[in-house]
Parts: C-alpha cells; sequence; structure tokens
C-alpha cells in the first residue's frame, strides 16, 4: 500500500477479489488497526476476457477511480 497507494487482489495473499468487492471498510478497517495512515480506501476492479477480474483496494487521497484501473491494465499488460 506504501509504495504503489493500491493493493491488487493478486499481489495481497490475505484477501481476495471477493472480500474487496463486497467489503473494503472491513479492510481499511484492519489495515488502521495495523498501522495504515493514508486516506480513505475505496475499491475498483476490471474484467478483462482473456485474463479475469482484477480488483485494487485505493488509497483515495493518491488515486482517483480512473487512475486506480489504469494501474490495473497496465498490470495485465506487465502479466500476458
Amino acid at each position: 500500500m506504501d509504495e504503489h497507494g493500491l493493493i491488487l487482489d493478486e499481489h495481497a495473499t490475505f484477501i481476495s477479489s471477493g472480500y474487496i468487492e463486497g467489503n473494503h471498510e472491513k479492510l481499511e478497517a484492519h489495515l488502521r488497526l495495523h498501522g495504515y495512515r493514508g486516506g480513505r480506501l475505496d475499491s475498483a476492479g476490471k474484467y478483462f476476457s482473456d485474463y479475469g477480474a482484477v480488483y485494487a483496494i485505493y488509497d483515495t487521497d493518491r488515486h482517483t477511480l480512473e487512475s486506480a484501473i489504469k494501474f490495473i491494465e497496465e498490470h495485465k499488460k506487465k502479466s500476458a
């Protein structure tokens, strides 16, 4: 979270896409309990027909929905 201002479900061993989709408030509370001091968290996701869905939790002080989706798209390009 500190380096990029977001976490992808593919990179985090402690969260799944299902958890990101419906529980980002609980995830934010958990991260704050463990030292997260950034902005409010929100979630973004994008489905790729040849890859599947990729989800992210992002710091709203550092990202917009659009920049989070762009990060997801760049990750997909690198993973292809």
